[in-house]
């Protein structure tokens, strides 16, 4: 080698391992054309590594961050579960306040249909009973019927209105105070209700009671025509300055009309009885009698029982007359009032 001699190069790579003072070193070798692959080969290990670090630490953090996010969520979660379960309590508290109400609703429409029942109960009983007035004195009744007050001895019965009870502003009243005060109103009502239709009640048997009385009441005319002379005093019709109480009503028809019974009565005239020409005089009861004058032709006969709207003769001017017409009297007690304050119709 001192003399230029060259020396053969080794494929090999020898690398020394000395562990320690105590073991002899180790020696590895090689070969050279490895080195290369395998530097490449660790140095791509340490790479990988290194950006699987860095990627497991990215993961990490994120991780780190969905554990904060989700801690926050369970936190909210939380806080969202006790306010759900506050809701359902007041829920639950507004479900039973709601069925108390409904139960006191209730109780006041029950209320209000009582009234409302007994109230037309009495409507249609007072009904019933002015149709059957006015069919019993033979007239026709129009529009509503007028629904009675309570009378009199009937006022015991009614709830007291002292005006010393108390007035709740139900503006500022809770819902108990609005709901007592609106009860003992409606049982008021009631009261009233219930008082009213007992009355009508009465009334309709009051009606039956006096079925024949309005059978028999002269509550019509007997005869449609011009009212020639009124009841009371008038002049002497033929003529002078003398004067006369006029006992009745002259109607003045066409001779020949149907003349015809003013209410429900037994006939106890039917004759030519002078200054009344032709007369029907018909006794209904109840102090109530009849007389018609003046009449052509007479069509019953003493003892006949006739009802409202009979023809009982034909009017004309018998007796002493100045034309045909009806003269038309009631007595009461045999004494004459004016038939037009007897007549309803």
């Amino acid at each position: 080698m001192k003399n230029g001699t060259k020396v053969k190069s080794s494929p090999y790579l020898s690398i020394m391992i000395i562990p320690d003072a105590n073991n002899r070193p180790k020696s590895i070798r090689i070969a050279k054309w490895l080195v290369y692959p395998v530097a490449a080969v660790l140095l791509g290990i340490c790479l990988l590594y290194a950006g699987m670090s860095l990627h497991i630490n990215g993961l990490k953090g994120k991780i780190s961050n969905y554990d904060t996010a989700i801690d926050g969520y369970s936190l909210q979660l939380k806080e969202n579960a006790d306010v759900v379960l506050k809701l359902e309590d007041q829920i639950s508290e507004l479900k039973e306040e709601t069925d108390y109400y409904t139960e006191k609703l209730q109780s006041l429409i029950e209320a209000t249909s009582y009234i409302e029942e007994k109230t037309a109960a009495a409507a249609f009983n007072n009904s019933e009973a002015i149709n059957k007035v006015g069919e019993l004195l033979g007239i026709t009744i129009e529009g509503d019927s007028v629904q009675e007050a309570p009378s009199a001895g009937d006022t015991d019965q009614l709830p007291s209105r002292s005006a010393t009870r108390p007035k709740i502003d139900t503006s500022q009243a809770s819902l108990e105070q609005n709901y007592a005060f609106a009860m003992d109103e409606l049982h008021m009502e009631k009261g009233k209700a219930k008082a009213i239709e007992q009355s009508s009640l009465r009334l309709l048997d009051k009606v039956s009671e006096r079925e024949d009385y309005l059978l028999a009441y002269p509550s019509t005319i007997p005869v449609n025509g011009r009212i020639s002379c009124n009841f009371g005093k008038r002049n002497n019709p033929f003529g002078g300055t003398s004067t006369e109480f006029h006992k009745g009503l002259d109607i003045a028809v066409a001779s020949g009309t149907a003349v015809k019974a003013t209410g429900r009565g037994k006939v106890i005239r039917s004759e030519y009885s002078g200054g009344y020409g032709y007369l029907v005089a018909i006794d209904h009861g109840f102090g109530m009698k009849t007389y018609y004058a003046h009449n052509s032709k007479l069509l019953v006969n003493v003892g006949d029982i006739v009802e409202r709207g009979d023809t009982i003769a034909h009017s004309g001017s018998t007796g002493r007359s100045t034309g045909p017409h009806v003269h038309y009297e009631v007595r009461i007690e045999d004494n004459p009032v004016d038939p037009l304050s007897i007549a309803i119709n």
